[in-house]
């Protein structure tokens, strides 16, 4: 796997944020196990709230069917918006599942 930032990012869900941006989940790179996954939450900010997840249909399924928020940002040629976001959240106003 090609490991730049865009192909770190899952196309298959876009989240269209209030400001209209357009967010996609996004492998992140654990500092202190090297692993990259997708980081979901059902609740809290921090790496210790997180669940780290590998498979991107494992990641949808979190964050679809359980409400758990993810890592997210937008593509790397857009203004820069990264944080934790779900479908149910007051910053997202919908979402896209291709």
């Amino acid at each position: 796997m090609n490991n730049t930032a865009e192909s770190r990012l899952s196309m298959r869900l876009k989240l269209t944020h209030k400001s209209g941006e357009h967010l996609y989940p996004v492998k992140m790179k654990n500092r202190q196990t090297g692993k990259i996954a997708f980081r979901v939450s059902e609740n809290g900010n921090k790496l210790a709230d997180c669940i780290e997840v590998e498979c991107e249909q494992t990641m949808l399924d979190y964050v679809v069917k359980k409400g758990f928020s993810v890592r997210a940002r937008t593509l790397p040629n857009a203004k820069k918006r990264e944080g934790l976001y779900g479908i149910d959240k007051n910053s997202i106003v919908s979402y896209q599942l291709t």
